[in-house]
């Protein structure tokens, strides 16, 4: 596991030697706490299996820069999200990329695929019904 700042983002790398790359998008708060082990796993079993994949925090969340009360968040998530997929492509070298969502994350996921190109696959695990729950 290699720690990185991406566009402000802290996530980690987990390498590998594979040509697609996996991007994690966590939940938030409680949730994104709740997850986090489960999540460390996966992203081993996805590097084990060939493909580099990057755990990325949201720009004001966890030890990502900004405040969590700064305007914008909602864009500067998705930009985020972009970001880290770019990252993956100029750093790791892959080309296509699956995104991988849990709870709120899994929303992120799935609306930064619509502005992301080569996005292969969305992996969305337990995706939010409704954003007021």
């Amino acid at each position: 596991m290699t720690p990185v700042y991406v566009s402000g983002c802290f996530g980690v790398l987990h390498p590998a030697h594979g040509n697609r790359g996996v991007l994690i998008c966590s939940s938030l708060g409680d949730e994104a706490l709740n997850v986090y082990r489960p999540l460390v796993f996966l992203a081993e079993r996805f590097a084990a299996a060939g493909s580099p994949t990057l755990r990325l925090e949201y720009y004001g969340s966890g030890d990502s820069g900004g405040e969590d009360s700064e305007p914008g968040r909602f864009q500067a998530w998705l930009a985020g999200i972009a970001a880290g997929v770019r990252w993956l492509r100029e750093t790791c070298g892959v080309g296509p990329v699956t995104l991988v969502g849990v709870r709120i994350g899994a929303a992120l996921a799935a609306r930064a695929a619509c502005e992301i190109e080569d996005v292969e696959a969305l992996i969305l695990l337990a995706p939010v019904s409704s954003g007021r729950r």
